[in-house]
């Protein structure tokens, strides 16, 4: 009499359960990937948000000891660093951008806002350099304290009054910039659309209108010739960005790829000696994807823009 077969022995429970998991994990993160927006993150864009929010800062910081600016710094950007800069933000870096083709062109970078030894003179090679940063110049005798919190201080230079920017701006059109208001909170804008409060209380994509009367905007103006420059520099980086972009989300794909099916394997009742390889290509594949995934996406909310 023949003994019945005795069927193959079942994967242990856990090992299942780590199959699943990972399956989840990798058809969730898919998911995310696939829908998470069709922008992304300027390599340079968040070192000019921390400069915009520095300079926010150093402005509040100067309302709360001396309440209004002298007149002698409201002439232009330019005197208006110089006085931030002789009570303690002293480096031209903070108001130039990397991500700025003007900053290359422009050649040699100051090195000093103020000439050395001198707490009036501004030094000539920061006098007429491509800043990044356009700011509010609030009418003399203007209290700073005494401002809306949702009063702009400073904002990336090149902002229109429809609320979009310029495409010779320092981060592009396509990427807009940002707004430190003079509460603190630094806002980012591909455009405004409407989302600014004039200083009369109501809805706007006008940065203007939410400035005290009698406030002028100072920012540097790029000449025709540096215009073109900047946005043909802007069109090659979007091109490079979008090129780097299509290769890792077909390496992405590959990978998820032998990793579903390496969950699968996983989750199979009974095993073979076929998935054997699969398992290990499957999860050597889902732990690279996950790494690459965390390394991807890590920062792409703080300030997402580029199209891609």
């Amino acid at each position: 009499m023949s003994q019945p077969e005795t069927p193959p022995p079942h994967r242990p429970r856990f090992i299942r359960v780590i199959g699943w998991m990972v399956l989840f994990i990798g058809c969730g993160w898919l998911l995310a990937f696939l829908f998470r927006g069709n922008y992304h993150i300027h390599p340079r864009a968040a070192v000019h948000g921390v400069n915009v929010r520095t300079i926010g800062q150093a402005v509040i910081a100067y309302g709360n000891e001396h309440d209004v600016f002298q007149p002698e710094a409201l002439r232009d950007i330019y005197s208006f660093a110089a006085e931030l800069a002789r009570y303690g933000l002293k480096a031209p870096s903070d108001w130039l951008s990397r991500a700025d083709p003007a900053t290359e062109l422009y050649g040699e970078q100051p090195t000093t806002i103020l000439t050395p030894g001198s707490r009036t003179e501004i030094d000539p090679r920061f006098q007429g350099a491509p800043l990044a940063i356009a700011v509010a110049l609030y009418p003399s005798g203007t209290r700073i304290q005494k401002m809306p919190a949702t009063t702009p201080v400073a904002w990336t230079r090149g902002l229109r009054s429809d609320g979009t920017w310029a495409p010779d701006s320092p981060l592009g059109r396509d990427v807009g910039g940002v707004i430190v208001f003079i509460g603190g909170n630094l806002e980012r804008y591909r455009a405004i659309d409407g989302r600014l409060v004039s200083f009369s209380g109501h809805l706007t994509s006008n940065i203007l209108d939410t400035l005290p009367p009698g406030t002028r905007v100072s920012e540097f103006v790029p000449s025709p010739e540096m215009s073109q420059r900047i946005v043909a520099a802007h069109r090659v980086f979007a091109s490079r960005l979008l090129h780097e972009a299509r290769g890792r989300r077909a390496w992405a794909l590959l990978m998820f790829a032998l990793a579903l099916v390496g969950a699968v394997a996983l989750t199979s009742p009974r095993p073979r000696v076929w998935v054997r390889g699969f398992l290990i290509i499957g999860g050597g594949a889902a732990a690279a994807a996950f790494w690459w995934a965390l390394m991807e996406n890590w920062d792409v909310a703080a300030f997402s823009g580029l199209k891609i």
